[in-house]
């Protein structure tokens, strides 16, 4: 690990250093060993060393540096650092770094992490360069832009919301979510879903008492197969709901063995090595009665 070698005279001074603390710690301590330690250290020889290996580096790559290299390496070297490399066939991270540092290009304190990336491309298409009030660390404008353009973002001409489509939002959001575009013409997903957390509105904040009643009086025979019956609302926000107001899905049982009722169908099925099988849904209990028999001798299971 050649690129080590310039640490020698880190090395020096913290040998320096902790032969001065333990003598201050011990009177008695014996120094006599470190005491020519400097002669060891030659500054002229470590430079030496490195150019030497840099030389070698360059042949083992074995060809010169185009100008479409290099133009990619001014051009994202500042914004990406080594990881410049992917965009370089064949060229190596110590290549890049070496190439970099000779043309005098600097690599970025930091790269943009994942949180940064996910709020660009959750805000940039809407508000631009304006992200970067929501960034914690400081990006410049010209920062942003380059790594919008980096992650293939353009910004969206969006119209102003007018006083309208901000009533629509408030009255069926909460109930629709974002199937509420469908009132608003030309109104993206996105561009709701901004407009809602600018707004604080928040989808399904409250069961409305019709639909408790409602889901009492379903639930406990059609389980969450009554969704439909709940304009807007999924099927484990009816679970959920369902729990808290302590209603169970009762399946109920046919005079057939091995048959249950579901909702307005009769379902065949049993246990066989463990597995639970199912053998068709039926409109009749009579005609799932039979395949419960038939498939019961099958498979030897008790009448």
């Amino acid at each position: 690990n050649f690129s080590a070698v310039g640490q020698g005279m880190e090395l020096m001074r913290e040998i320096k250093d902790a032969v001065a603390r333990e003598k201050e710690s011990d009177p008695d301590f014996d120094d006599g060993g470190f005491e020519d330690i400097d002669t060891f250290f030659v500054v002229e020889q470590v430079v030496e060393i490195q150019e030497m290996f840099k030389e070698i580096e360059d042949r083992l790559v074995g060809r010169e540096w185009t100008e479409d290299e290099i133009e990619i390496l001014k051009k994202w070297y500042p914004i990406e650092g080594y990881k410049v490399e992917s965009r370089l066939s064949g060229r190596t991270k110590q290549a890049v770094i070496t190439q970099a540092y000779k043309l005098g290009l600097k690599a970025p304190d930091d790269l943009w992490t994942d949180e940064e990336n996910r709020i660009l491309m959750k805000y940039y298409p809407i508000e631009g360069s304006k992200v970067i009030d929501r960034l914690t660390k400081r990006r410049s404008k010209g920062a942003i832009n380059l790594q919008a353009s980096k992650l293939g973002l353009k910004i969206h001409n969006c119209k102003p919301w007018t006083e309208e489509e901000i009533e629509i939002l408030k009255k069926y959001y909460i109930v629709e979510g974002t199937k509420v575009r469908d009132r608003l013409d030309g109104r993206t997903k996105s561009a709701i879903q901004i407009q809602i957390i600018k707004l604080g509105i928040k989808k399904f904040d409250k069961w409305t008492e019709d639909e408790n009643d409602i889901l009492r009086k379903y639930y406990p025979i059609e389980g969450t197969g009554m969704v439909n019956r709940l304009k807007g609302r999924t099927k484990n926000a009816v679970k959920t709901q369902a729990r808290k107001l302590g209603l169970k899905y009762r399946i109920i049982n046919s005079e057939y063995k091995y048959v249950t009722k579901q909702k307005n169908k009769y379902v065949v099925q049993m246990y066989i090595d463990g597995k639970n099988m199912r053998f068709g849904t039926f409109d009749s209990e009579d005609e799932a009665g039979r395949v419960a028999m038939e498939k019961a001798k099958e498979y030897g299971k008790a009448i």
